[in-house]
């Protein structure tokens, strides 16, 4: 097992990663831990000085980048960023994400937008991915997710789908 440990960390030595939403909680902590194996960050929030107060906290050479993941007008300046500060970029820990607890009747088109566009702009891959067809394949996640069966029964169920119906995925 130290082997694999050890291996790991030397692989990362060097690359290249950004991560998203790090500037609290498991984003900055994953921040921590690939500075202290090498690898060169940048990091995003849409909060600017707590971002900026989370790279000086990282340290070495941390970039912060305010940026909110469902614009992507400030995905490109990020992008744009770390092409000509890096050249390339190897890992994306696409970390930021959200949402709120809400019944059926109170979800609204304007919430769907905000939460898919943090949740999925910012990261386009589903559970099984296809080369080249990841927004497909992230759409087809959020569908399966939505039938999933909590303790409770689908949401949709409990809010009017009724017993007895069936929602196939196609």
């Amino acid at each position: 097992m130290q082997f694999a440990i050890c291996r790991m960390r030397n692989s990362l030595n060097g690359k290249v990663a950004l991560i998203t939403g790090a500037s609290t909680g498991i984003g900055l902590a994953s921040a921590h831990e690939l500075a202290a194996r090498g690898v060169r960050l940048f990091i995003t929030g849409r909060r600017g000085p707590e971002i900026a107060d989370a790279a000086g906290a990282i340290g070495g050479g941390t970039i912060g980048v305010q940026a909110d993941v469902s614009n992507l007008r400030d995905l490109d300046r990020l992008y744009e960023q770390i092409s000509r500060a890096a050249g390339r970029l190897d890992v994306v820990f696409a970390n930021a994400g959200g949402g709120d607890m809400l019944p059926l009747e109170a979800i609204t088109a304007e919430h769907v937008d905000r939460i898919f566009g943090t949740n999925v702009k910012g990261s386009t891959a589903g559970r099984k991915g296809t080369a080249s067809f990841s927004v497909y394949s992230a759409t087809k996640a959020a569908v399966s997710a939505t039938r999933q069966r909590s303790p409770d029964g689908p949401s949709w169920r409990r809010r009017g789908g009724g017993e007895g119906r069936r929602f196939p995925r196609v």
